[in-house]
């Protein structure tokens, strides 16, 4: 278009310098020409056998792939478009064919990687034995995930006359939003499910960490309860 200038540079292998392909902004020489002028030195002596590559990116900084003859190391170079000075950015395990710059935009966006890991769940200040009159006022325990996570808590007991497993009715659940750090949750077992059962038995309790990719981590711990005490008779003293 009118008005629009370009130059085209280069890389000669034979002078170990930068070229513009024609003139400066292509006056009074074309790129068409082929002509290859202005020669700046690069500074290392190129490998006679490599293939240079050398591209411009978006923001106007030149980079090129060359093999130092001296070392015979390949690398990738910035090359200064006013000397010609190049510098060594890292060396390459092998040479480049070619070399282009793309612009961000044109990249693939990146996925992140999917939590796939479950957060470990530290439980403390759990009591291993309980009086039963203090069961029935609530196991408190302290929670620790290892992540930001959201938290339930359960009590578990065993029905009577329950041919199912063991701890299969839940006497307590309560639920904390996902946050991070120790937390404390109590449960309140519902004495209507509890009864009064005639002598000690066993509760667990089992408490679930759930992240925000939806992994869950489960922590539990058994606890005994003693029988509660029997009621005095009347007239007993």
């Amino acid at each position: 278009m009118p008005g629009n200038t370009t130059t085209l540079f280069g890389i000669s292998l034979s002078s170990n310098s930068l070229v513009t392909i024609g003139s400066v902004n292509g006056t009074p020489a074309s790129a068409n020409t082929g002509m290859l002028l202005n020669p700046k030195p690069l500074g290392p002596a190129l490998a006679l056998n490599s293939v240079p590559g050398f591209d411009i990116s978006p923001s106007g900084v030149a980079f090129a792939s060359l093999e130092d003859a001296a070392t015979g190391l390949p690398g990738v170079y910035t090359i200064d478009l006013g000397t010609g000075a190049a510098t060594l950015v890292g060396t390459l395990p092998q040479p480049l064919g070619s070399l282009a710059i793309v612009p961000q935009s044109a990249l693939p966006p990146v996925v992140a990687a999917r939590d796939t890991s479950a957060p470990a769940v530290l439980l403390r200040g759990v009591k291993r034995r309980m009086s039963f009159a203090a069961f029935l006022k609530g196991v408190a325990v302290k929670v620790t995930p290892s992540e930001p996570a959201g938290l339930t808590g359960e009590l578990l007991g065993t029905a009577r006359r329950s041919k199912l497993a063991s701890f299969n009715r839940t006497l307590a659940k309560k639920s904390l939003p996902l946050a991070a750090g120790q937390r404390t949750l109590k449960l309140k077992p519902k004495k209507r499910l509890v009864g009064r059962p005639s002598k000690a038995f066993k509760v667990r309790l089992r408490v679930s960490a759930t992240d925000a990719a939806g992994n869950a981590g489960t922590a539990t711990k058994t606890i005994r309860v003693k029988a509660p005490r029997a009621a005095a008779s009347p007239g007993r003293r």
